[in-house]
């Protein structure tokens, strides 16, 4: 009797832990899908092979009101892959956000790393070397012309005034159809502390970039660092430069709720330059 009793005590107290555990489950599972919509690729995907209505404007002219260096690397930004944007580093090479090309490189059992590139007033077709993941950097070869640019990997102060260039993708659906014009920029960037926030944050609202952080911590990569302003869709790959036309960083990922972009740093690209067996420097 007194076993039944004892039984039925426990009864409850297992239907709590169970009840409780499917809370935690629903719990996390929303807190997921919090982080994932908080932070947004700056890419827009087209999606169909013909893009009727669409008008690349290069806007060379608007670069004569720029200094020198800045109208140099501006002029060399390119378009990847319909939605992204990039830099020829020198003459056949384009450096670009990973995620533009979704990660393909060049393997042999591989068909998806061929990428489209407009460049020099006209679209070519390129080949993905190297697309890494953890760096979120890509290599293309390509049949582009440039002048050789310089990778910037020194201490930038916080007040250092930026530039970040590329292209601005305006682009909408009528009727099924894509249309808009894709037009060059300019813009004005600055490095935020760590820790200081540009925008209110919803108190519900967590970042994942923390965690990404930690692990290149833990790997001995040099961590994303934090810009201002944000990034729009089509910015992915963009070079972020000194005034003197040195590249510090490329944008990849803006984060809304905190009202700031990142950018991968110059190191970072190095390195994913050496591991492609790719030269900074013309061949």
């Amino acid at each position: 009797m007194a076993d039944s009793e004892a039984a039925d005590f426990r009864r409850p107290s297992r239907r709590r832990v169970f009840l409780l555990t499917i809370f935690v489950f629903l719990l996390v599972t929303v807190a997921g899908a919090i982080l994932i919509a908080d932070l947004e690729p700056a890419k827009v995907i087209v999606g169909e092979p013909e893009r009727p209505n669409v008008e690349v404007d290069p806007s060379l002219e608007r670069l004569a009101t720029e200094p020198p260096a800045i109208a140099m690397v501006a002029g060399q930004t390119v378009i990847v892959n319909h939605d992204g944007s990039g830099v020829v580093l020198r003459k056949g090479v384009v450096i670009t956000a990973g995620h533009v090309v979704d990660y393909h490189e060049n393997d042999p059992d591989d068909k998806d790393d061929t990428v489209s590139v407009f460049c020099d007033g006209k679209e070519v077709q390129g080949k993905t070397v190297k697309s890494t993941m953890l760096y979120d950097i890509a290599v293309i070869k390509v049949k582009c012309d440039g002048k050789t640019l310089a990778l910037d990997t020194g201490r930038i102060p916080a007040d250092e005034q930026l530039r970040l260039t590329g292209f601005s993708f305006a682009l909408k659906r009528e009727d099924g159809r894509v249309s808009g014009r894709i037009t060059r920029f300019v813009r004005g960037a600055s490095l935020i502390p760590d820790g200081h926030l540009t925008a209110k944050v919803d108190p519900m609202v967590t970042s994942i970039i923390p965690l990404e952080d930690e692990m290149r911590r833990l790997l001995k990569i040099p961590r994303l660092r934090a810009l201002a302003p944000l990034v729009n869709p089509g910015n992915s790959g963009s070079p972020v430069i000194r005034m003197d036309g040195g590249i510090v960083g490329i944008a990849v990922i803006a984060q809304n709720s905190h009202g700031r972009s990142f950018m991968v740093p110059a190191i970072n690209i190095r390195t994913v330059l050496k591991a492609a067996g790719v030269s900074e420097n013309d061949d």
